[in-house]
């Protein structure tokens, strides 16, 4: 009787074993996904990092192209032409390369459960907000902000600009 008690133990035991090794090859499988994934999600934002800061020092290097830009910043109405346009698509690519990073962001949040996003984009929000807040970025926003993805317009809205009645 002992005897098959003990085999009983040993049985289950072993399947116990087994299980373990399941779950523990399950969370690793899980973990290295969300490493892979993280790791894509990091090139994906120094990408996005890199064309925001491309835009910027294009700007600071070309005399005709701060020129234009401030101009549109101060005075967006005053642009004719083929100025307007230069202006919106150099603003717009701006803002397309701060909206990546969000994005890449909130998708490291939602694949890590972290809840940091404030804290780590906001950091870099906090230049796209220096553009913004002018008389010309609050046009271009008003004009364009449905060009953008509904979540970043929507932080964009909540932390930079005051939300519109």
């Amino acid at each position: 009787m002992l005897e098959a008690l003990g085999n009983l133990g040993d049985f289950l035991g072993g399947i116990a074993v087994l299980v373990t090794l399941a779950y523990l090859a399950i969370q690793m499988r899980h973990n290295t996904r969300l490493i892979r994934e993280s790791a894509q999600i990091a090139r994906a934002h120094a990408l996005a990092s890199n064309e925001a800061r491309g835009i910027l020092l294009s700007i600071a290097q070309r005399e005709d192209l701060a020129g234009l830009f401030r101009q549109g910043l101060t005075s967006y109405e005053s642009l004719k032409g083929d100025e307007k346009l230069r202006f919106d698509l150099t603003f717009g690519a701006l803002v397309g390369g701060y909206s990546s990073n969000f994005t890449q962001e909130s998708a490291f949040d939602l694949l890590s459960g972290s809840e940091g996003l404030d804290r780590r984009f906001g950091a870099s929000v906090d230049g796209l907000g220096n553009f913004l807040d002018t008389p010309g970025g609050r046009t271009w926003w008003k004009l364009y902000r449905h060009s953008t993805a509904p979540d970043f317009r929507d932080y964009i809205e909540r932390t930079i600009l005051e939300p519109e009645p």
